[in-house]
């Protein structure tokens, strides 16, 4: 398996923490068809956050648009098996067709802790408090909103193969002008129907001190257990 290590520019990070979406985009509503199945990985991804440091969060705050308009490629980052290799082409294939589309959240998450869904403004906002914190604002958890949270939670779409089965998703926390989380997740529905997560990538990107970077997932696992 072959694992790449690159280096982003600052700029790069910061273009990862604007809005998702201009606010002429009008995300409809997840489709029926697939509903079920996204709302529940959904809910798996924020019940075990992929972040830049420990969860110490007493409330998950997730923008309410998905996507990133287009989510990025997952062919990099991903390392399927070759028995799965008909299933990831479907999924391929969904993520061809609807990479640039954007869907609006509902209450529909199943999670261990409250959560709150942020508009556009909103999400704004939070990153301006976090970055710039400004005696004008006062502190972040003034905000009722964002009261316990401490990363937002920025959800691309889920792709899925034909027999919604097996899925990805692209993710990112938001925590800081230097603190972000960037990572493809995995997941397959077991004949219990239940949602297991299969650890197929091979890298993440993170910001942080001193640099931002793209790490081998084995690295950042050890520096964080």
């Amino acid at each position: 398996m072959s694992h790449h290590l690159l280096r982003f520019s600052l700029s790069g990070v910061f273009a990862f923490a604007i809005p998702l979406f201009s606010q002429s985009s009008q995300p409809q509503a997840i489709p029926s068809d697939r509903s079920d199945a996204v709302y529940t990985i959904y809910s798996a991804v924020v019940n075990a956050p992929a972040l830049s440091h420990p969860d110490t969060s007493k409330k998950a705050l997730i923008e309410d648009s998905t996507g990133f308009k287009p989510d990025p490629s997952p062919l990099n980052c991903l390392n399927h098996p070759p028995s799965y290799r008909s299933s990831f082409e479907e999924i391929l294939m969904d993520f061809s067709a609807h990479k640039s589309d954007s869907f609006h959240l509902e209450r529909k998450l199943t999670l261990t802790k409250p959560y709150e869904l942020l508009n556009a403004a909103e999400s704004k906002q939070f990153e301006q408090m976090t970055v710039n914190p400004s005696q004008l604002d006062g502190p972040r958890d003034q905000v009722d909103k964002f009261r316990g949270g401490t990363d937002l939670i920025r959800l691309g779409n889920v792709y899925l193969n034909r027999k919604q089965s097996l899925a990805i998703v692209h993710t990112q926390a938001f925590c800081g002008g230097l603190c972000g989380f960037w990572t493809w997740r995995v997941f397959e529905k077991t004949e219990d129907g239940r949602w297991n997560e299969l650890h197929w990538r091979t890298c993440v990107a993170i910001a942080s001190n001193p640099s931002p970077r793209r790490i081998l997932v084995g690295d950042y696992l050890k520096s964080v257990q």
